[in-house]
């Protein structure tokens, strides 16, 4: 059998690329794989396949088209092929919400053909739930009425600071939003700079409360200098457009709304020179977009959902709603996510030691970027508690923080963890096994969910660790032997300190879950079985329906053909 691969390119940092990466060695043992990618990014290989343009996709010279997609803005490139050729569907996610926004021509500008593209893309209710972000989105208040506000609400000396709109620190400066404010306490006019990193395309204002005080264009200087009046509290906005996401931004998967990069802020009075210390806190976050914020009531599935010949997926639960939307009889394959078995001797004191985490104490780490619907506030919550029960805990958050409106700086010193506390930030391949290695209990929570079966639970599993759920969705299909469910709201704080008290109490219970996950990896996850299933339920789903098409096309013409040919021959 052939197989045609439609992916992630390697250029590209993609939970879903990384799952192909895996898969690709073990399922080409099986079938003849083909692999193709946006175009334009072909070129390289992944795990030894080399990489083609999707436009040199023939449907007629392949035996399956495979398409491994989810919720990732650059799978938008695969929509017009699942249209126009069709395939199987490794749906990997059931929210298609950032996938939609970059390959649903309209949504992303809204306006009437945005709202048409969502009641194709998603139905009457999903179109519902778009025109009321939208309409919110208009309504939020222009910078000049915010920076009116705030320059009425803060008052008192010393307010040289960041306001509202501002991404956290990131070494060498931090990014603003579409609109961002600060404010600067002036005893004489004087005069304020920005050096800025712009990108291309793109325009900063820095507006005062009575209007503009000057701009500057991507591509040009790096500085803008504006006059300051004397007031004793100035408070300016900065706004940036347009903020469609960079293709760094794309590559990296960041969906952050982000403007300028912020290099320094000066500001010369009276002879003298002041810079605002751009690593401290912000008085508010980066206020996430309201149509950002609905993400998940807009699956915005149905081009994929709707149009796909055959899906494999890695839930019942997923299967079920593939089911309850097309209302039909679909062939659907139901695969385990795949996972590496830790072939080494799992040495957590080395693993601690080299990562610099605390020798002897219990390690609770939950994996993956720090996001609100991964729950990380209820978990601190129950940590801290934990913490009044038993002594020796250390909970490390082992991603980068993306989060939109929780203050993870303010919750930890709240609860008074910050020394039971490790945030990794963004972690290497080699650095996130060992993570795994180090610790005595792993988290993955989930509330709401995008419905993808979790790569970083399977990862665990492969090392060997007790994992805990969210008990809801693709997360509660998990082997019982292998995890602990959490309800999901209501008890979830509780159960999650009495899970923690308990385990960190009990290695005799840890090292049973540990051998149920290698078990279950050997039996039934491990990447070579799961490249097998694959091949198998290929050979039994059907083929793309542009080939079944010309089959028939060609059975029709072969039948024409042999009766001219009788006519011919008869007397």
């Amino acid at each position: 059998m052939k197989v045609a691969l439609v992916t992630t390119p390697p250029r590209r940092r993609s939970g879903i690329g990384d799952y192909t990466r895996d898969l690709l060695p073990h399922l080409a043992r099986h079938v003849e794989v083909e692999v193709f990618v946006e175009d334009g990014l072909e070129g390289g290989e992944i795990a030894g396949c080399p990489t083609r343009p999707l436009s040199a996709l023939d449907p007629m010279k392949v035996d399956r088209i495979l398409y491994q997609l989810g919720n990732e803005r650059c799978h938008g490139f695969m929509l017009p092929a699942i249209r126009e050729f069709g395939g199987t569907v490794v749906l990997h996610d059931w929210v298609l919400f950032d996938l939609a926004m970059g390959g649903v021509p309209g949504l992303e500008s809204g306006g009437l053909k945005g709202h048409l593209a969502a009641l194709k893309a998603g139905g009457l209710s999903q179109a519902r739930v778009y025109a009321r972000a939208r309409s919110a989105r208009r309504q939020r208040r222009s910078p000049e009425a915010l920076v009116r506000e705030l320059k009425e609400r803060v008052g008192g000396p010393g307010s040289f600071s960041l306001l509202e709109g501002w991404h956290d620190w990131e070494g060498e400066g931090r990014w603003s939003s579409a609109w961002s404010v600060l404010s600067v306490e002036l005893q004489s006019a004087g005069e304020l700079e920005l050096v800025v990193d712009l990108p291309a395309g793109r325009t900063l204002e820095l507006l005062g409360a009575e209007g503009p005080l000057g701009s500057l264009q991507g591509h040009g200087g790096p500085k803008l200098r504006v006059p300051l009046p004397g007031d004793s509290q100035v408070v300016m906005g900065l706004r940036v457009a347009p903020t469609t996401p960079t293709p760094e931004q794309r590559r990296a998967q960041d969906d952050r709304i982000l403007g300028a990069f912020v290099r320094s802020i000066r500001v010369f009075c009276g002879g003298a020179e002041k810079t605002l210390d751009l690593t401290g806190e912000a008085t508010g976050s980066a206020r996430m977009d309201p149509l950002a914020r609905a993400r998940f009531d807009l699956p915005l599935n149905r081009p994929v959902v709707r149009l796909a010949d055959a899906f494999l997926v890695h839930s019942d639960w997923m299967r079920s709603r593939i089911l309850d939307q097309r209302n039909a009889p679909t062939p659907i394959g139901l695969v385990p996510h795949g996972s590496t078995p830790f072939t080494e001797e799992a040495d957590r004191e080395g693993a601690r030691r080299a990562l610099g985490l605390p020798a002897g104490a219990t390690i609770v780490t939950s994996f993956g970027a720090i996001q609100e619907h991964k729950r990380p506030e209820p978990l601190l919550r129950a940590f801290a508690l934990a913490c009044k029960e038993v002594d020796g805990l250390h909970l490390v958050l082992a991603g980068e923080d993306r989060l939109e409106q929780l203050d993870l700086s303010a919750l930890v010193e709240e609860l008074g963890i910050r020394p039971h506390l490790t945030v990794t930030g963004f972690l290497s391949e080699e650095d996130i096994t060992r993570h795994l290695v180090a610790a005595d209990l792993c988290v993955n929570l989930r509330g709401p969910s995008t419905g993808g079966t979790s790569g970083a639970i399977a990862r665990a599993m492969g090392v060997g660790r007790l994992v805990l759920t969210s008990d809801q969705g693709e997360q509660a299909e998990w082997p019982e032997a292998c995890v602990r469910r959490v309800p999901v709201g209501e008890g979830e704080v509780a159960r999650l300190q009495e899970l923690i008290v308990e385990l960190a109490g009990d290695s005799g219970s840890r090292l049973q879950a540990e051998a149920a996950a290698r078990e279950f990896v050997r039996d039934a996850s491990s990447w070579e079985r799961v490249g097998a299933s694959y091949a198998q339920l290929l050979d039994l789903l059907p083929c793309h329906r542009s080939r079944a098409r010309s089959l028939i096309s060609e059975a029709v013409d072969a039948a024409d053909e042999r009766r001219r040919d009788r006519r011919e021959q008869s007397p």
